[in-house]
């Protein structure tokens, strides 16, 4: 007999009852990583010295499968030197709009609405700098990462100094969303983000 994957039920040929076969052949649909096994159970020879025992396989209208090297997703945005977005004192987080592309792969970052989308499942670094103006140092600020509207980790709470950090590595499905979002309180009034393109930046990539 002729077991498929080791099975003790999946038999692809099955010799009973003192059938003598010579040559015995059939067709069956294999996948990639499918094994065949030749066994004898309850052999009777007669008028025979010797069992001549072997698996003969032809491959009849071979499929050829392209295996294609996962291309790389990746984006990189900045802000645009002419613009200073405000972030509004004790209102909360708030999303910071990168509204320069640097590169983008596959267009999966809106620089209109701040929103990256996942166009492929898998594992993606998320990193960010921010900086404020130096006249808006001070206060209490903090950036963190949002996915699909909920927040995910967040960088250290500042009490001085204009930049801001946030890194993490996610876990998307296609779909999935990615925002940075900032929040600055104790300053007493609005603080602007710089427009230097050097110093705001997110940067996402899948690994």
């Amino acid at each position: 007999m002729v077991y498929r994957n080791g099975s003790n039920t999946d038999v692809i040929i099955g010799v009973f009852d003192n059938i003598t076969v010579k040559n015995g052949m059939t067709i069956v649909s294999l996948d990639a990583g499918d094994s065949l096994d030749l066994r004898f159970l309850d052999i009777n020879i007669y008028g025979a010295n010797s069992i001549e025992q072997g698996i003969n396989i032809v491959l009849l209208n071979p499929v050829q499968k392209n295996i294609t090297v996962n291309e790389t997703i990746a984006c990189r945005y900045l802000t645009h030197s002419a613009t200073q977005q405000s972030i509004a004192h004790d209102e909360g987080y708030v999303r910071v709009m990168f509204d320069k592309k640097d590169y983008d792969t596959h267009n999966s970052y809106d620089s209109g609405t701040g929103i990256w989308t996942c166009p492929e499942k898998g594992f993606y670094k998320v990193s960010s700098w921010i900086e404020f103006l130096t006249s808006d140092n001070g206060g209490s600020k903090r950036a963190g990462i949002w996915k699909n509207n909920t927040f995910v980790s967040s960088g250290p709470n500042f009490s001085s100094g204009p930049k801001l950090q946030t890194e993490d590595v996610i876990q998307c499905n296609v779909g999935d969303t990615i925002e940075i979002k900032v929040v600055q309180s104790d300053l007493g009034r609005d603080a602007k983000l710089t427009g230097n393109p050097n110093e705001t930046v997110l940067t996402i990539y899948k690994i």
